[in-house]
């Protein structure tokens, strides 16, 4: 069974969070849920972006703490500081609920800096590509 990698941070109201790593198959669930809230579509649109972007981070939450003190050393922290966060919780009002606008744009930033590259592994990549002559 694989393990799952966690990221986590401070919030400005001093709570912290903590994110896993999604897979493949959780982006596609992320995408269907997302084409669930907007039926009657083929496939998700550009337009739809924020609403897939917010279900992969529903789907990448999975704690959260009470407050704690500005440069809080986390690794003070013990399981039982953590609340863990399900899914379900976070459907209809219950991400808004949780999370104000300021944590919801913070909470994006998070989950790209686990999932996306960053632009000098992008460069890196795409300078190490080359066009070659021949068949597959």
């Amino acid at each position: 069974m694989a393990r799952d990698t966690f990221h986590q941070s401070q919030l400005p109201d001093g709570r912290f969070v903590r994110m896993r790593e999604l897979t493949s198959l959780d982006q596609e669930r992320a995408a269907a849920a997302a084409n669930l809230i907007c039926p009657g579509k083929e496939g998700l649109q550009a337009s739809d972006n924020a609403r897939y972007n917010r279900e992969c981070i529903k789907l990448a939450l999975v704690a959260t703490t009470d407050a704690k003190p500005k440069k809080f050393d986390p690794a003070k922290m013990t399981d039982a500081d953590w609340r863990k966060v399900v899914y379900a919780q976070l459907e209809g009002d219950g991400y808004d609920d949780l999370f104000g606008p300021k944590d919801r744009v913070l909470l994006q930033r998070l989950y790209d800096r686990i999932h996306l590259p960053e632009s000098d592994d992008l460069e890196n990549f795409l300078g190490e590509a080359s066009s070659v002559v021949g068949t597959s």
